[in-house]
């Protein structure tokens, strides 16, 4: 499976969930500025990575898995 990475803003428990697998925003500038990085493949890559171990912290509901 393929993760995306993700850009969350710094609101309720989108920092626990994303943790050190994404990028935490506070102002529109930091949403630019970690897009423009994700264009590298080699970030896009490290990040997915991250992501794909934090994922592992959570369960996904079996209804979900059949979409």
């Amino acid at each position: 499976a393929r993760v995306i990475p993700v850009i969350a803003s710094r609101v309720g428990a989108l920092p626990e969930i994303v943790g050190k697998a994404g990028y935490i925003v506070s102002n529109p500038q930091d949403w630019i500025t970690y897009l423009r990085e994700l264009r590298y493949p080699k970030v896009y890559e490290l990040v997915s990575r991250k992501a794909s171990e934090q994922a592992r912290h959570f369960s996904t509901p079996p209804h979900i898995l059949d979409l």
